[in-house]
């Protein structure tokens, strides 16, 4: 986390994270030092200032020093109390103590990090519009509302490309100057040449690449994409990052209705009950077309806690979470009895499922894959509901004995993943496939065998139409190119429609 913060801050840090480290090496423990690790009101406001204006918990920072955790909770609710904070006064030998407001604090950190306008800044950090965006790196302001923040990841992840671009600039000042016939600085305070900035992604992107035109274009889209998350560069690049369609190269790989077909043969006939649970799961997954979930589940968390929702859970810790949890809620892994869809005859048509991607509720409610399936998930949840079991995936794993590889012998979130990862692996040789397919293209399934189905795709892509064939998309060009397949099948079909066609109008021709 220190790598966001400005540097004169980060450098106190690390001068206090050096003495800690120092003092156990001589004294064995801190307990034996005898005197406060602080030694100037310096080292205080970058504590504190780094707790209050750049969000770093107490926990975060005691790990960063190698502190016990109480200490750092000690000296922030001191401050807080307005009571005064000890230090050792190394020159003078003394313990002394400083009091700080909140106002002292900032005050005396900004006269820090004032902009003295470096053209060649060799850390980012320095900047002022970085100073500002890790300060608070708001993605979405909605008036009236919590605003939507980029996660810790998101925003380490921004300014790390953000500094690999101003080194770049600083190593390469003289020809980047000989190129555009001007001096391009390398402190993003001063960057306002939109095109002098592309072109530099341009040429990083194509040197790093060695010219492979597809992978620098990949490259410099990101670049383009993660600067415009800085407010200072948020109105750049319109018209110039072009669409995904124009940077990804959309994947074969995908399931028709003859593999679904049999798959579901070999898994009754046979008497594997991982197999049949992998039917069932993935006919779910199939016929609801949900993404599946697990990285949403992440970001989700990442993101409640960036707005200061509080959570008593890490993101790390999603992957521990029991697939009946609560914060389990999107996509497949999310999908709980509880938002079943039940006929007027008591028969189970489908389900409520969130999409967080989406930030949307869509509904199955068409059993248009398969009614057996239905029918298998009816029988599960009548005997999930006397278990006390809330979600669907789950349910049919344990309804067919299918037990987890790891530690702790329960069903979460990473032993699902793991297992259905190895399954959906598994189908390239279980079904003869001339490809590998991983989780997510079974939402290539989805769309590919409606195809099939010869259901009018507007009626199964539109987001706001919600028309119960399950989660559709925001984006229809995105789901035609990169998800929709046709099988050999069908393009017979249309082929052998083509020729009657043709024949006919010779024949009107005649």
């Amino acid at each position: 986390m220190t790598e966001v913060l400005p540097k004169p801050i980060a450098q106190l840090i690390y001068q206090i994270r050096d003495r800690v480290t120092d003092i156990r090496k001589t004294y064995g423990s801190l307990a034996k030092y005898g005197y406060p690790i602080l030694e100037s009101k310096d080292e205080a406001v970058a504590l504190i200032y780094a707790n209050k204006e750049f969000g770093i918990s107490a926990n975060e920072l005691s790990k960063i020093l190698g502190l016990d955790k109480t200490t750092l909770y000690k000296l922030i609710k001191r401050f807080e109390e307005g009571s005064p904070i000890t230090i050792f006064n190394k020159e003078r030998k003394t313990i002394e103590t400083v009091s700080l407001t909140i106002e002292d604090v900032k005050a005396t950190a900004e006269e820090w990090l004032k902009p003295k306008a470096k053209k060649w800044l060799k850390d980012v950090t320095e900047a002022s519009c970085i100073i500002e965006f890790v300060k608070n790196p708001i993605k979405i302001q909605r008036k009236g509302k919590h605003s939507i923040r980029y996660t810790r990841k998101q925003f380490i992840d921004t300014v790390n490309r953000v500094n690999e671009l101003a080194q770049y600039i600083l190593a390469n000042k003289d020809r980047i100057t000989k190129h555009l016939n001007k001096e391009i600085p390398s402190n993003p305070d001063l960057w306002d040449d939109e095109d002098a900035i592309f072109e530099i992604i341009r040429m990083k992107c194509y040197e790093e690449n060695q010219g492979d035109d597809f992978k620098a274009r990949v490259c410099a889209r990101r670049y383009m994409q993660l600067l415009k998350r800085i407010p200072k560069f948020r109105e750049w690049f319109k018209g110039r990052i072009g669409t995904v369609r124009d940077v990804i190269r959309p994947k074969e790989a995908t399931l028709f209705y003859e593999h679904y077909i049999k798959l579901k043969k070999l898994a009754k006939e046979s008497n594997d009950n991982e197999l049949r649970a992998f039917w069932l799961i993935a006919g779910l997954h199939i016929e609801a077309g949900t993404r599946e979930g697990w990285s949403s589940i992440v970001e989700q968390i990442e993101r409640m806690i960036a707005d200061g929702i509080q959570v008593n859970i890490k993101p790390s810790d999603v992957w521990k979470l029991d697939l009946d949890h609560d914060l389990v809620n999107t996509s497949l892994i999310g999908i709980k009895w509880d938002n079943a869809i039940w006929g007027a005859n008591g028969e189970l048509l489908g389900f409520r499922i969130w999409e967080e991607k989406t930030k949307k509720w869509w509904e199955l409610r068409l059993p248009w894959l398969d009614k057996q399936l239905h029918e298998e998930w009816k029988k599960i949840y009548e005997w999930a509901r006397h278990k006390g079991y809330r979600s669907v995936v789950k349910s049919i794993l344990l309804y067919h004995s299918v037990k987890p590889v790891n530690n702790d012998g329960k069903w979460n979130v990473s032993a699902f993943r793991k297992w259905y990862s190895k399954m959906c692996k598994n189908l390239r040789d279980v079904l003869g496939l001339p490809w590998e397919i991983t989780p997510h293209r079974l939402r290539s399934a989805h769309i590919s065998i409606l195809a099939e189905f010869r259901i009018p795709m507007e009626l199964v892509l539109q987001s706001s139409a919600n028309t119960g064939f399950g989660v559709g998309w925001d984006d229809i060009t995105t789901a035609v190119i990169f998800y929709m397949r046709f099988s050999m099948s069908l393009i017979s079909e249309y082929l052998q429609q083509a020729e009657t066609t043709k024949q006919k109008l010779i024949q009107g021709i005649a």
